[in-house]
């Protein structure tokens, strides 16, 4: 497999940003962030290794001189697989009774993340110390042209089962490079908050205050938001925080981020809400 693999983020000092669309501003009033089950995953392919008949399903169809038939079982076990256990989301569906996944980037500032993730530029990014102790465990994603894979037959422990092998969370394919996606995985159980929206059960755990640095506010993002968010953020828990407003540039496709001073947060913020006076 040609990958580079990267070891814990774990002890120095890295941050790491959360994509948000605008109607979760109340993260700043809960700090709940949604670990997210792999059927829910844009990506088909992403937490869903291969179920292999044994050993790299991509050596399957070369030949093994010394032993034919060995090679033609394992082939025609393959096909049963492929059938029964390798169909789309069959893999993500029964991971996701398992296990949730909270997934971030060392980006800020990629204009497709801030499309797709944050409303077209509408939302906004937090950005987390992830040397805090609350991310024990954040692994970086190895982007590959080949896909992991579950031998339950092998005699490798780490290719044996799902849960022995840290390549099935963590390799996706190389198209998703641009977004340089960090991973905190939590098994069900875990979940202060557990709900059930129209669409799926989300599970929910609260990030503590110390481990959020700043936050980056969308170029387009509505007034009716913009007044919720700047008052979560001047509320006292959230004193610390960077506040940063991110603009579009005139002259190049990318984004400037221009900090603002809780003052000037202050002032726009009554200057919204505070009714003009009747002449």
């Amino acid at each position: 497999m040609n990958d580079d693999r990267s070891s814990s983020v774990h002890g120095r000092s890295v941050s790491l940003y959360k994509y948000f669309p605008p109607e979760r501003v109340d993260f700043f009033a809960s700090h709940l962030v949604r670990f997210t089950p792999p059927s829910a995953f844009n990506d088909p392919f992403d937490t869903k290794p291969v179920i292999s008949a044994g050993g790299d399903p991509t050596q399957l169809d070369l030949a093994t001189p010394h032993a034919p038939m060995v090679s033609q079982l394992r082939q025609s076990l393959q096909k049963v697989y492929d059938v029964m256990m390798n169909r789309p989301r069959m893999g993500q569906n029964f991971i996701g009774l398992t296990y949730g996944i909270l997934s971030m980037s060392e980006r800020n500032d990629s204009l497709l993340m801030w499309a797709h993730y944050a409303e077209d530029h509408r939302g906004f990014v937090v950005q987390f110390r992830s040397s805090h102790r609350w991310f024990v465990g954040v692994r970086k994603i190895v982007y590959s042209d080949e896909r992991p894979f579950v031998a339950p037959f092998s005699k490798s422990p780490s290719q044996s089962s799902f849960e022995n092998s840290d390549d099935n969370f963590y390799i996706k394919g190389r198209d998703w490079a641009y977004e340089k996606e960090w991973r905190l995985v939590r098994k069900v159980g875990a979940w202060e908050l557990t709900s059930k929206d129209e669409k799926s059960q989300l599970h929910l755990l609260s990030v503590p205050v110390s481990a959020i640095t700043a936050v980056f506010i969308g170029a387009r993002m509505p007034s009716d938001r913009r007044t919720q968010l700047d008052s979560l953020l001047l509320e006292k828990q959230n004193s610390r925080l960077v506040i940063v407003q991110s603009k579009l540039s005139i002259r190049r496709f990318e984004l400037e981020f221009v900090p603002v001073a809780r003052k000037t947060l202050k002032a726009a913020l009554n200057a919204r809400t505070t009714p003009t006076a009747i002449r």
